[in-house]
């Protein structure tokens, strides 16, 4: 079932569907600066989305976030989702100057 799933949702579905999800997130949200990329996409999870079968793929998942949203796909690609892990992880360097995470919205 789960080959047959993979099978027909080759890499193309997230250029047609992604695009839609991340508009309708942007919209709900207020902007782009709360849309990311899952990890889901680097074939650590199984099944991927055809094509997408490792780390050397993100590549091509980056390509269609920089075309279409070119002022916010380091956003959209990274930077968004890093800018909450700073926020909410403690890290080496926080713990060690006895900061803590903050709890605003990052």
């Amino acid at each position: 079932m789960l080959a047959d799933l993979h099978a027909h949702y080759p890499m193309h579905v997230l250029r047609d569907v992604g695009p839609r999800h991340v508009d309708e997130i942007a919209r709900v949200a207020g902007s782009h600066r709360h849309v990311a990329l899952g990890s889901d996409f680097d074939g650590f999870i199984k099944p991927t989305l055809g094509g997408i079968e490792d780390m050397r793929a993100m590549a091509d998942v980056e390509r269609e976030p920089r075309r279409l949203y070119p002022q916010d796909a380091a956003g959209i690609c990274f930077d968004n989702a890093l800018r909450v892990l700073h926020a909410a992880w403690p890290s080496p360097v926080n713990a060690r100057a006895g900061r803590r995470p903050s709890r605003g919205r990052p």
